[in-house]
């Protein structure tokens, strides 16, 4: 009695440290995504995937997967836009796919490993019966992450939880994949990759400003063009100034100045002093000078130690000057005589 006792307190005892190796190792792969928010000097700070989210998922799957001979260990999956946590079998009848909804009251129902759960209990990595699944749908909403997902077949063979990554993850490593593809020399995967992307995360901004680069940049300005329409026209943008600026750089690369100018001064205003100089920059490629002097003055106390934004500025206070110049003289004309010489 006393070896088995032992030998069940082994077995717990090696659960736990893989339970929490592996928060540990999930919670150190992913990275802190970082935003500006426009108007508002703090940063926008979120997770790939919220610790508690998935660690209730995990400790969910360990606490009601079979522990029989032949068993299946728990399977967790990473992939760009999503973790998945699936162990087998699945849940115990009763349990139903709506039980796992927002705000369901799913019924009382035996526990498959009742020594696992009080374990984990005496670990803090669980509480009471049926707080998991709130959880994990309070971890991905606090977050800003998609809803999760719940999964099990007919035959209740496996019971799977998907985690949705944050938009801003999914944009970050969609960015980051294509850009080495792109540098590799595989220009078609990397247009291709980032129109996958897009798929999954059509409000982003950054991708289409990455897609629009690349499409210009190969020589398919329509298509460029067409998907910065369909991104434009499409509510819930975010970072539209990104898109804005790439794809009014396509048009000044292809000597569309008078469609740049317009399309700049279209831009929404660029919430990051980087991005404000570089519109006013290409407002002043696009021969504005006039709206390339007003993003400019704005931003003139906090370029005093950027030599290139001064350098395209004193271009542009240059140009204005010499244009003022060259209407003196017909003014001066016109407003001595009272004969009309500006005809």
């Amino acid at each position: 009695m006393l070896a088995a006792t032992s030998s069940r307190r082994g077995r717990f005892a090696g659960l736990s440290h893989q339970v929490t190796q592996t928060l540990d190792y999930l919670s150190g792969l992913f990275g802190e995504v970082v935003r500006k928010v426009a108007d508002d000097p703090q940063v926008e700070r979120v997770v790939a995937y919220p610790s508690k989210a998935l660690r209730e998922a995990i400790v969910n799957a360990v606490y009601h997967r079979s522990y029989d001979a032949g068993g299946r260990p728990t399977r967790i999956a990473l992939y760009p836009d999503r973790v998945e946590v699936t162990s087998y079998p699945g849940p115990v009848p009763g349990i139903e796919l709506s039980h796992f909804s927002v705000g369901a009251h799913p019924p009382a129902a035996p526990a498959r490993n009742p020594r696992v759960g009080e374990m984990l209990k005496s670990l803090r990595l669980a509480e009471t019966w049926q707080t998991g699944v709130p959880k994990i749908h309070r971890a991905m909403q606090d977050n800003g992450s998609g809803a999760p997902r719940f999964e099990f077949d007919d035959d209740r063979t496996y019971f799977r939880v998907v985690l949705p990554a944050h938009p801003g993850y999914v944009v970050l490593h969609a960015a980051r994949e294509a850009t080495a593809l792109w540098h590799q020399g595989m220009e078609h995967d990397a247009i291709n990759h980032l129109s996958q992307a897009l798929e999954r995360v059509p409000t982003s901004g950054a991708l289409v400003a990455l897609l629009v680069e690349y499409l210009a940049r190969t020589g398919n300005l329509e298509v460029a063009r067409s998907a910065f329409t369909k991104f434009e026209r499409a509510p819930g943008g975010r970072d539209r100034h990104l898109a804005y600026i790439a794809m009014g750089r396509g048009y000044l690369d292809a000597d569309l100045t008078d469609e740049a100018a317009e399309l700049f001064r279209a831009a929404p205003r660029p919430p990051d002093l980087r991005h404000q100089v570089d519109l006013a920059i290409l407002h002043k490629r696009s021969r504005d000078f006039e709206t390339a002097n007003r993003v400019f003055t704005a931003v003139a106390s906090q370029i005093q130690s950027d030599p290139r934004a001064l350098h395209y500025f004193a271009q542009t206070k240059l140009e204005i000057a010499r244009r003022t110049r060259a209407m003196a003289p017909v003014a001066s004309c016109c407003w001595r005589s009272s004969i009309s010489c500006c005809a």
